[in-house]
């Protein structure tokens, strides 16, 4: 069960979330073009921020549900289950390494 659950988490970390961002900063421009003619990228940003993060979030729980159900198994563990603790983290360390370049890179 953890399992399965992990890998629909992750789904919802690689498929939702940026699905998500895509509607709202599609729905943000058309708004800002409407009002002003112009659109500004730091509503953009925030939104590309926050997806990150919250991709980033599902993603440590999905790591964690899948680490838990990787540690239930008996002792010799399959090796392919590590790549799937390193598919399921994915998402979790690319968007920490984003929003610290979004932070950090200008220091």
């Amino acid at each position: 069960m953890k399992r399965k659950l992990s890998w629909v988490i992750a789904v919802l970390a690689y498929i939702g979330v940026p699905i998500l961002a895509w509607l709202a900063l599609q729905r943000d421009a058309e708004a800002q073009r409407v009002a002003h003619a112009f659109g500004c990228g730091n509503v953009a940003m925030g939104i590309m921020i926050f997806s990150f993060i919250l991709s980033g979030a599902l993603s440590l729980v999905a790591s964690v549900l899948g680490f838990a159900s990787f540690r239930g198994l008996p002792s010799p563990r399959p090796q392919l289950r590590i790549l799937e603790l390193a598919v399921l983290a994915f998402p979790l360390l690319a968007g920490s390494a984003c929003v610290a370049l979004c932070f950090f890179g200008n220091a």
